[in-house]
């Protein structure tokens, strides 16, 4: 009875070793499994927003170059209004528009040159009479419009046009 007692113990001990060796090993497979995860998901977060920073560059550029083609064209707009010669309202409108683009870096020398080539051509419309209002008015809002610009070399531009004025009216 002793030898069948310690049979079963020695079966059960081994079955036991055998038990936990498999817990053990199925314990590191969790662990590992759990790391292997983990990496993953660090890696997937990296990749996302690398992506992400991919997408918000390429959104940035085309937002740049759509604000670039609106203010192009805004201003091709803007020329056709103050070069338009049968409607003085809209004439009168683009040069006050055309103020908004003296400031700017990029249409600065343009809008100068279209505002000083209009003050001479509304200066030339009234040979010999004088000016009458609106081209007075005309005449204020370009002044007005080419006074806008904060850099120096443009305001003695602005000044010399101011000079074809004084040299008009005299």
């Amino acid at each position: 009875a002793e030898d069948l007692i310690e049979a079963d113990r020695r079966r059960v001990q081994s079955a036991n070793s055998f038990t936990v060796a498999a817990q053990i090993l199925v314990g590191w497979v969790a662990i590992l499994g759990f790391c292997v995860n983990a990496y993953q998901s660090y890696t997937n977060k990296k990749q996302a927003e690398q992506q992400s920073q991919v997408d918000q560059d390429r959104w940035s550029k085309e937002f740049q170059r759509a604000r670039e083609a609106d203010k192009y064209r805004a201003f091709f707009e803007t020329t056709v209004l103050a070069t338009d010669t049968s409607n003085y309202d809209k004439r009168l409108v683009g040069y006050a528009l055309l103020q908004e683009f003296v400031t700017d870096a990029e249409y600065s020398s343009k809008a100068m040159l279209m505002l000083e080539e209009s003050l001479a051509h509304e200066l030339r419309r009234n040979t010999g009479q004088g000016i009458d209002e609106a081209h007075r008015n005309a005449v204020v809002a370009i002044v007005t419009a080419l006074s806008e610009t904060h850099d120096c070399g443009a305001l003695a531009r602005a000044a010399r046009s101011i000079d074809k004025v004084a040299q008009r009216l005299s």
